[in-house]
């Protein structure tokens, strides 16, 4: 007879590099100055040939101008199981999101004040330079764009405009009740 449920061992976390591993994405190891024979003809990397560059295709290569040389690429070599391919997370750094976040949070900030600058009234003196008004009762809302038909256009003594009444499927004044559109009005 085996082992009961009370008896049995505790489960061994086994792991074939499956994702306990964690891999640096993107790391570089060595940055040449020239480029070495073997390299790619596209960037200068010796990590992989020109076929299997990920930089866009330059005008002129590397091997030929001898400029902009790509660092190496930091190359690990992990056995991975099933799920561990397939795990996209992998290598993923929550910092770096942080600062992407904040570089993005101080640039909007920045687009905001000049904006804002661009914005606020000449000052009262008349020497034409831009102040920004620092006050808080005022509030700057963005100029919406002109539309190319006539907005609140009143006609024939209406107080209202077309379209603001609405009776048996028909469009009329409020200020008179009139469905007729070219009619004066009564009210």
């Amino acid at each position: 007879m085996g082992p009961t449920w009370s008896e049995d061992p505790p489960p061994q976390q086994v792991s074939k590099g499956g994702l306990c591993k964690v891999y640096q994405r993107g790391a570089k190891i060595h940055h040449a100055n020239k480029y070495r024979k073997g390299a790619c003809a596209n960037c200068g990397a010796m990590t992989h040939d020109a076929k299997s560059c990920f930089e866009r295709a330059r005008k002129v290569g590397a091997k030929f101008t001898g400029k902009h040389i790509a660092a190496d690429e930091k190359i690990e070599s992990i056995e991975l199981d099933y799920a561990g391919k397939r795990d996209r997370w992998n290598g993923y750094d929550t910092s770096q999101y942080c600062q992407v976040q904040e570089k993005r949070f101080q640039d909007r900030k920045m687009a905001r004040v000049d904006y804002l600058f661009k914005q606020s009234p000449e000052d009262e003196s008349g020497n034409g330079e831009d102040v920004p008004n620092t006050s808080s009762a005022v509030s700057y809302e963005p100029a919406l764009p002109k539309s190319r038909w006539e907005e609140d256009l009143f006609v024939n003594n209406h107080t209202t405009v077309w379209g603001s009444y609405w009776v048996d499927h028909q469009w009329g004044y409020r200020c008179c009740l009139q469905t007729e559109k070219e009619s004066f009005c009564t009210a």
